[in-house]
């Protein structure tokens, strides 16, 4: 009712409030929750420079109704067609990828920033000029990324995999305002899981803690995706300690028996 009211504002706080209510009770992917996720990207896309955290929402929804559904379903197609009619007319942003400064996210350590217009993978699969692609297109693109690295983690390609999530989050970085949302969650995760597995504990850390901070203040403490985060950072801790541990106790007795061979001498 307030958003036919055009009160967008308060249309978008009843939304996310119903929202949280929605993710820990019915889930992510029940149908009520998308359709959360369309409206308050419907609502958003009316306020003012809020067409970032508009397009978020909208990618949410696809996302979560392509997993839940697949690409085919009618559901799916629906909705796009939906979110499509509520980006027609939609003004492009004035800059695309300009409103933040380079992502840590964006490439090795030591390599050259990837330019503002445009993004690719080594591979070649991937390509965008996000000048001359519509929102809808944007959207794809980033849903393309994330589905390129879940097929490369089937293939156990792991730096592969590595190298594509972390160009999702700098596209999340450059054109949808920000690491901060919940699907970079959903990804920092899915990276996390990644470092642990190459013994990398300091990275897959601090993902797992900016990931759980991220759950925390948009679907609160009790959310399964929250208390599977905090999980994971638990039992990562606990192998970190277990590992100091062990390099402790090696250190220390490698030096007693040093000293033993020098008493014995």
């Amino acid at each position: 009712a307030l958003h036919e009211q055009e009160n967008f504002e308060g249309a978008v706080a009843l939304l996310e409030e119903a929202l949280k209510t929605n993710e820990t009770v019915l889930g992510k992917y029940h149908k009520v929750t998308i359709k959360t996720y369309w409206r308050i990207g419907r609502s958003k896309i009316h306020l003012k420079d809020n067409v970032p955290a508009a397009l978020v929402a909208f990618k949410r929804a696809i996302r979560t109704c392509e997993l839940s559904y697949g690409k085919d379903h009618t559901a799916t197609k629906t909705l796009r067609e939906d979110v499509a009619g509520c980006l027609e007319g939609v003004p492009r942003m004035d800059d695309v990828g300009t409103n933040s400064s380079h992502s840590s996210f964006d490439e090795t350590p030591g390599s050259k920033p990837n330019s503002r217009s445009s993004m690719s993978i080594s591979n070649g699969s991937i390509k965008v000029d996000f000048s001359n692609q519509s929102y809808m297109e944007i959207i794809d693109q980033w849903l393309q990324y994330e589905q390129e690295g879940d097929q490369l983690c089937n293939r156990r390609k792991l730096p592969a995999a590595i190298k594509v999530y972390r160009e999702a989050l700098s596209m999340e970085d450059k054109v949808f305002g920000g690491i901060s949302n919940m699907d970079c969650a959903d990804i920092m995760c899915k990276l996390a899981c990644l470092y642990r597995e190459q013994n990398d504990l300091n990275n897959s850390e601090e993902l797992y803690r900016k990931a759980l901070s991220m759950f925390e203040a948009t679907l609160g403490q009790d959310h399964p995706a929250t208390r599977g985060a905090a999980s994971n950072l638990k039992h990562l801790r606990k192998e970190e300690g277990n590992i100091k541990a062990k390099s402790w106790w090696g250190k220390t007795t490698s030096s007693f028996r040093r000293k033993q061979m020098n008493v014995n001498s």
